[in-house]
């Protein structure tokens, strides 16, 4: 195999690459972008509420596609405060998905979303 067609390969898998992640991006925002309406509202907490108190999985999905929603929006913003602490609150919200706790302690961290995501400046 000579130099030309291994750049040949090479720049076509980049391609492939290139193509496969502009769709993925794009699929992910036919996803996300719909549960942009509930970001910036008390429903968000009150699905990961919901989550958390073990009210089933389909709660926590939304729950977990609206935080992640809010903690891209977050950091677009360059709102890290908030974003860490959508982080935190993800990471409780899949303990609870994974069931690998009975009881998610989550008050805090709710209060600390509300604090410094939803509060007005």
């Amino acid at each position: 195999m000579n130099n030309k067609s291994l750049l040949k390969v090479s720049s076509s898998k980049q391609k492939n690459i290139l193509n496969l992640t502009i769709f993925t991006f794009s699929a992910s925002l036919f996803f996300v972008y719909p549960v942009l309406s509930i970001v910036n509202t008390n429903s968000l907490l009150e699905i990961t509420k919901k989550c958390l108190n073990q009210s089933g999985k389909a709660n926590c999905t939304k729950a977990l596609i609206g935080l992640e929603a809010l903690q891209i929006k977050e950091s677009d913003r360059g709102n890290y405060s908030c974003q860490t602490r959508i982080l935190a609150l993800q990471a409780n919200v899949i303990i609870m998905m994974q069931e690998l706790s009975k009881r998610v302690s989550y008050s805090q961290i709710i209060k600390e979303v509300e604090e410094y995501c939803f509060s007005e400046d």
